[in-house]
């Protein structure tokens, strides 16, 4: 398989429950992204198409390389109508519109009592709008995602992605959703940037939401750290090398992006 002619697909989903899309602790607070990266998406594939080829820890090597190798998926963004949202430009906007948190604390099993100092809260990405024009309305998700054979194993990419379980928290019913849009063919990434034969292009001067290990500026560098596959413990349980990234950061020339496919940084943006 090579990386030329690649197919693009623009999606939309429908959050069913909440999603906790982590990202670090800050204090007693387990925070989530302002988005879904797109390494979590791959990694959902994998744990769902590693189950039914067996549920073996080889099974799900297997699957995960398989994945890897015939999709790529972009950051999907939180939608505003048909508008994306950036994750740092319109951070307090998501913060009052879609992200909410659930307080946990740690029992002792011995005295049935709450352990000292244990208590935390875990955000999470609301399934329903809070406030604003579209209050009490589903929360939607802006994504999209290049292959070159339509689906995997003999089944679609669109009924993958319906049986996805996406963030970390899925043992209490979290990270269910619906595709509601698929847009084959589609020529431009949510009104973005024009889908070119090998990726996304952009602008000089445009920015570009989410995470990205090139082409972009004007942000501040970050550390970009994802929890893979460990053949022991299972999906979510090691973390990456750390990346660092630029979050929204602005197009430095005309360049074309394409998720990157490698383990550290994967699903971050990176120029062809």
């Amino acid at each position: 398989m090579t990386d030329n002619a690649w197919q693009f697909a623009a999606f939309r989903l429908e959050l069913i429950t909440p999603i906790h899309a982590g990202s670090w602790r800050a204090g007693m607070v387990a925070q989530t992204h302002r988005f879904v990266p797109g390494h979590l998406f791959s990694y959902a594939l994998a744990a769902v198409y590693g189950g039914q080829l067996g549920g073996q820890p080889a099974d799900y090597g297997h699957a995960l390389q398989t994945v890897l190798s015939s999709v790529r998926f972009a950051p999907a963004m939180l939608a505003d109508g048909q508008c994306l949202l950036y994750p740092n430009r319109d951070r307090q906007i998501i913060e009052q519109r879609h992200i909410r948190g659930n307080n946990h604390v740690t029992l002792q099993l011995d005295s049935r009592s709450a352990q000292e100092s244990a208590l935390f809260e875990v955000e999470y990405i609301a399934a329903q709008v809070a406030n604003g024009t579209h209050s009490k309305q589903p929360t939607h998700l802006l994504g999209g995602c290049w292959f070159h054979d339509d689906g995997l194993d003999g089944v679609s990419w669109q009924e993958w992605l319906g049986q996805m379980i996406l963030g970390g928290e899925g043992k209490i019913g979290y990270g269910r959703c619906r595709l509601v849009e698929w847009d084959k063919g589609a020529l431009s990434f949510h009104g973005l940037g024009n889908i070119h034969q090998n990726g996304l292009s952009l602008a000089a001067g445009k920015k570009l939401p989410g995470p990205a290990l090139s082409g972009v500026g004007q942000a501040p560098k970050q550390p970009w750290l994802g929890r893979l596959y460990d053949k022991q413990q299972g999906f979510g349980r090691r973390l990456s090398e750390a990346a660092l990234i630029y979050m929204d950061g602005i197009c430095e020339q005309d360049a074309i992006f394409l998720p990157h496919a490698n383990e550290v940084g994967l699903g971050c943006w990176t120029t062809v």
